[in-house]
């Protein structure tokens, strides 16, 4: 469910920029350092200068990737990541990101299991089995600036 919403979000953000969809510009993995790594090497050899990863501990793959390629992230290569885990803020250049609420979202999840278990009413909007709760877009270093391009 989170790959496809998140990958839902991106394909909307470029289609509402204007940007062309293309099924070979997806690549599915699992979100571990290795296979971000892996995926970073096939997007690469398409010649793709920007990439969108599902999980921050991913990006972490594609670090490796472009360090071990002679690519410079925020420069030649454009990453933002999702999550805003710990290891976002350690890479560098620091990995841009959307952080989750995790807090808000534990204390939304508590709510509701409690006003299941105790059958009241809960203040928390639930639509289609998920609790939607606002992410926030963490800038750092890893995105380059195409504006003095």
């Amino acid at each position: 469910m989170h790959t496809r919403l998140r990958l839902k979000g991106a394909l909307k953000a470029l289609q509402e920029n204007g940007i062309e969809q293309r099924a070979d510009r997806v690549c599915y993995a699992l979100w571990g350092k290795k296979e971000g790594y892996e995926a970073a090497k096939l997007l690469a050899d398409k010649g793709i200068t920007a990439m969108f990863v599902m999980a921050d501990r991913m990006a972490g793959g594609v670090y490796e990737y472009a360090k071990d390629n002679g690519i410079e992230i925020g420069k030649d290569l454009s990453i933002v990541g999702y999550d805003d885990q710990i290891l976002a803020d350690y890479l560098m250049p620091g990995l841009t990101t959307m952080a989750l609420p995790l807090h808000k979202l534990g204390d939304a999840a508590a709510k509701i299991l409690i006003s299941k278990l105790e059958n009241i009413e809960c203040d928390i909007k639930i639509q289609d089995n998920i609790c939607r709760i606002p992410c926030t877009f963490k800038e750092r270093g890893s995105v380059a600036d195409i504006s003095k391009k």
